[in-house]
């Protein structure tokens, strides 16, 4: 979370997301981690995250605005509300966005 909101404090949601596909996917290949990358799952979160840095706390530096959206949003239960654990598990939800089945996005 803190790579995806710095990366958000520096470009736009879509080259933010653009980074952190990159480095994700750099990170797995130089771990040999095979099928770990989550496209709706890094999509949602950079989503989330974007949403959340451009709405709330702008008026903390970042680090510290990093830290009290860590500790608010920081768990699993966003994902919950948004996805069935079945969509989220999918090899299509893997492999490409797909919006919300549960509650959608109202960003």
């Amino acid at each position: 979370m803190a790579v995806a909101l710095s990366y958000l404090d520096k470009w736009p949601l879509a080259a933010a997301l653009a980074r952190m596909r990159e480095k994700l996917f750099q990170f797995t290949a130089h771990n040999h981690l095979v099928d770990l990358y989550h496209e709706t799952l890094t999509t949602f979160w950079m989503r989330l995250l974007d949403h959340v840095a451009q709405n709330h706390y702008q008026e903390v530096p970042l680090w510290r605005r990093i830290n009290l959206i860590v500790a608010r949003w920081g768990t699993a239960a966003p994902v919950q509300a948004h996805y069935s654990r079945e969509l989220i598990k999918s090899k299509v939800a893997r492999a490409k966005w797909i919006p919300p089945d549960r509650l959608p996005l109202p960003f």
